[in-house]
């Protein structure tokens, strides 16, 4: 369901502030849930792990789509290819953090706010580097 509304909504709006949206809610989603874990609250963990679930979209979709509505269209392939490819390293990246922090203090409250501080740290650069004019409508191709 919000994969649909995050790409109407990228078609509308553009990716940046979509994104950066995104990103902001799913960082606060994931602190809250190494929180609740922290706290061993069950009742917590509801209302993060739906909102991270629903953000999702707007993390992958927008920006996908940005990257492809940059290229000419005989380059579509290699765009999408060279994003989704970036975005499993960073998975990757991410996972191997994670599995360090757990094997070391075996907390998974603080998977979570490390996971959190990650997020805050690309909303920053996103912030930072993301152009604020680009635009993703994408082009007529006739």
């Amino acid at each position: 369901f919000t994969s649909l509304l995050a790409g109407r909504l990228a078609d509308r709006f553009g990716a940046r502030w979509l994104s950066l949206g995104g990103l902001i809610l799913n960082a606060a989603a994931v602190l809250s849930i190494g929180f609740a874990v922290s706290w061993e609250s069950y009742e917590l963990l509801v209302p993060p792990l739906v909102i991270w679930g629903a953000t999702l979209p707007f993390l992958y979709v927008p920006t996908r789509r940005a990257v492809v509505n940059a290229v000419p269209l005989e380059k579509h392939g290699q765009a999408s290819g060279i994003t989704l490819s970036a975005q499993l390293l960073g998975g990757t990246i991410g996972m191997a953090v994670c599995c360090a922090v757990l094997a070391g203090t075996g907390d998974f409250g603080l998977v979570f706010l490390v996971t959190g501080g990650m997020s805050v740290a690309v909303l920053v650069t996103g912030l930072l580097f993301i152009e604020r004019d680009s635009s993703t409508t994408p082009p007529r191709h006739t």
